[in-house]
């Protein structure tokens, strides 16, 4: 600013000063902010790049505590580093096995950032090895790692109400060392794929032979040869057993509930187009088409979400597109089934499609005909040291158990306490049941921010409903910065009022349907849909556009307590402060559309007149 500037604007500030704390602000200079993220997997990597480029005055600090980004994907893949055969601007990754046929159960290029389309995809359904790989490209892309922290676990968290911060108590995995840090605002992206559970049961742990978990599994097992039993035919087992089966000599797949599995989710038109494939691979020829042309690389994207899309129609009871995905699913469970009499009345479920997770895994059906596949329906009784006990009293020795059995999904932070206000912990917040404000906000637990929360999981592709609430926790940041807020936290009614919505519109849902799932309280059959955003993908981008600032609680930092409209400040903007352009208003203009009546008006004005004789 030249001393012209400085002169002229110093009396100006003089005559406009009232005695308030900032009056000598700009009123778009927005005050310092430090945010803390946990965890640097899906949730943690879109933080520190859309943080960082949409708030100003930013101080950011993404805590993980693997070696690299990824979470569930780096879990899944322990990883070196070398040059890059995929991505030239990112150092490679050399990826050991995880667990057999890992892969992403929605389609590749609908489970990626919307600003990062890769056309280079292998398969229509991505292995884990090529995701992890994504992820790291898109982290080196936009310069997201100089804002993490590797080897740091979140062990805790409390609310300090004289400072309006939060206290973070982190372990280093390097040293050992406990270490605390400050934020105002914490922002939990640990997603509840990360913390792995052995089944309970009774002597599982005395098993003489080779005991292992999808979630930790040991990349020297070879099961070539060896009898296996796999426990679980969640999303994980589902892949395993295809995967396993042509390499064993036996495998006894057990079964707690019926699923209803589809190799291809609602996809079948698309794979029919690549020869019925069920995981089809891209040719080099549609790699380089979609490389070469963004808009066939959107169209195509825009076509696999527009199936989602509509199939999620199939939630509401009773309603045509339930009854067909029930009859198109029922149809193709007993034409697969049919090499193996009587398979398919034990695996069909008595409860319609859509009540829990629909299982895709292409090849899983074809798998669990074949001879040396049998499935056990009959409950387990207990592990013995050379095999398993099941209820129906007959002892089947095996080589090796796989636990295929996930993760614990119920929230719950007991060990990682979270303390907020008034000493109120996190856990009692969500006593009996977890809920949160838009699955977004906790009430108790300000400037307190989590990913897929309660409620918050959408029946559609995950990685677009955290960009929607990461823009939603953007706008928050932002208020409490223009306005120089200290801390704002949902009121009990507008959250209890969301709680009320989300049941009565499940009401309506085969998901309250009499079967256990991850959507509901504990697993439960009987229990309340705390997992699911009540509603489709596209509702919640509606819903996260606006937030209702009337729906919170705010705190005022002390430089406006006296007047709400302090943050006003000098009567200036930043770049009049500056001296520079202050006209960005005109930078986009929304153009309305010209009235098609003045156009034609104006065109008859301009026609040729016929000269008059």
């Amino acid at each position: 600013m030249t001393d012209f500037q400085l002169a002229s604007i110093t009396p100006l500030l003089a005559m406009g000063s009232q005695g308030l704390p900032l009056d000598t602000q700009a009123v778009d200079e927005c005050r310092p902010i430090k945010v803390i993220c946990i965890g640097a997997g899906i949730s943690g990597i879109l933080t520190a790049i859309r943080f960082p480029q949409r708030i100003k005055n930013l101080d950011l600090t993404v805590y993980e505590k693997n070696e690299g980004p990824g979470g569930t994907w780096f879990e899944n893949n322990p990883l070196s580093l070398s040059s890059s055969p995929s991505y030239s601007s990112s150092p490679a990754l050399i990826l050991q096995p995880s667990y057999p046929g890992i892969s992403c159960d929605i389609p590749s290029h609908a489970y990626q950032y919307t600003f990062e389309n890769n056309p280079n995809w292998s398969r229509f359904y991505a292995p884990g090895s090529e995701i992890l790989e994504y992820l790291n490209h898109v982290v080196d892309k936009y310069g997201a790692r100089k804002y993490m922290k590797f080897q740091h676990e979140f062990k805790g968290a409390r609310w300090c109400e004289d400072a309006g911060k939060w206290e973070v108590q982190l372990l280093r995995h390097t040293d050992g060392q406990t270490i605390y840090d400050t934020a105002d605002v914490v922002v939990k992206a640990t997603g509840t794929l990360n913390k792995w559970k052995w089944p309970d049961i009774p002597g599982l742990h005395d098993f003489k032979g080779t005991l292992l978990h999808s979630a930790n599994w040991e990349t020297s097992f070879d099961a070539a040869g060896k009898t296996l039993a796999v426990i679980g035919n969640g999303s994980t087992g589902i892949q395993i057993v295809p995967a396993l089966q042509p390499k064993a000599k036996r495998i006894d797949s057990y079964i707690r509930s019926k699923a209803w599995v589809s190799p291809t989710g609602p996809y079948a038109e698309v794979v029919a187009e690549h020869g019925n494939a069920e995981n089809f691979t891209y040719s080099e020829e549609e790699k380089a088409a979609l490389s070469q042309n963004p808009a066939a690389l959107l169209a195509h994207r825009k076509d696999l979400e527009e199936v989602l899309h509509r199939a999620y129609l199939g939630i509401f009871s009773n309603s045509k597109s339930q009854t067909d995905a029930s009859d198109r699913l029922e149809t193709l469970l007993r034409k697969k089934l049919a090499p193996k009499p009587g398979l398919f009345e034990l695996l069909r479920p008595e409860w319609p499609v859509g009540c829990k997770r629909l299982g895709a895994s292409p090849g899983y059906l074809e798998s669990i005909v074949q001879n040396n596949v049998d499935i056990v329906t009959c409950g387990i009784r207990r592990v013995t040291p050379d095999g398993i006990l099941g209820r129906d009293d007959v002892e089947r020795p095996v080589d090796a158990i796989i636990c295929a059995t996930g993760f614990d999904t119920s929230l719950r932070t007991t060990s990682t306490p979270i303390i907020g206000q008034d000493g109120i912990s996190l856990d009692k917040v969500w006593t009996p049941e977890p809920e949160a404000y838009l699955s977004i906000m906790p009430v108790k637990m300000p400037n307190l921010f989590l990913y897929l929360g309660p409620n918050g999981a959408p029946n559609s592709t995950m990685v677009v409903m955290i960009e929607f609430q990461c823009d939603y926790m953007i706008k928050c940041v932002q208020k409490l910065q223009r306005e120089h807020l200290g801390s704002m936290v949902p009121k009990a009614e507008a959250k209890d009022d969301f709680v009320r919505y989300a049941d009565r519109f499940f009401d309506g849902t085969v998901l309250t349907e009499d079967c256990a799932s991850w959507f509901k309280s504990g697993g439960r059959s009987d229990g309340r849909i705390t997992a699911m955003w009540p509603g489709s993908l596209v509702h919640a981008w509606r819903v996260y556009e606006n937030p209702r600032w009337e729906d919170f609680e705010y705190e005022r930092l002390p430089a406006t307590e006296g007047n709400r409209f302090a943050w006003f400040g000098n009567g200036l903007t930043v770049s009049q402060m500056r001296g520079t352009a202050a006209t960005a208003y005109l930078d986009h203009v929304d153009v309305p559309p010209v009235d098609p009546a003045f156009e034609a008006n104006v065109a008859r004005q301009h026609e040729p007149r016929q000269a008059s004789h």
